[in-house]
């Protein structure tokens, strides 16, 4: 059971400074930072976002909570991700996500 996470950079040429992925970024993600955080009943942190990482996408393979920051742990009171699906969020550059099962 894990956690997908694919970082996007912000691109230069993008119009003031948007965030959002090439067209096909979520079906062709080469030479993007990919991670798989371990889901558990335990709260397991990412390793840090790459310095011009500011969109992620998740996706999870288990009903599982997120939260993000410099040292985040993830509770039942967290964000709720559904199995099967992906979500796009804005970040910092440095910050984590992490994740948990209930």
């Amino acid at each position: 059971m894990a956690l997908a996470v694919v970082e996007y950079p912000v691109y230069a040429a993008a119009p003031h400074g948007a965030m959002a992925p090439p067209q096909n970024a979520h079906h062709n993600p080469s030479g993007f930072v990919t991670q798989s955080v371990d889901t558990t009943g335990t709260s397991t942190a990412s390793a840090a976002f790459a310095s011009d990482t500011r969109l992620v996408r998740l996706t999870p393979d288990v009903a599982c909570y997120v939260a993000f920051g410099a040292d985040p742990t993830a509770t039942v009171e967290s964000l709720r991700l559904n199995p099967n699906t992906q979500t796009y969020h804005a970040v910092t550059p440095g910050e984590k996500v992490a994740v948990i099962t209930d």
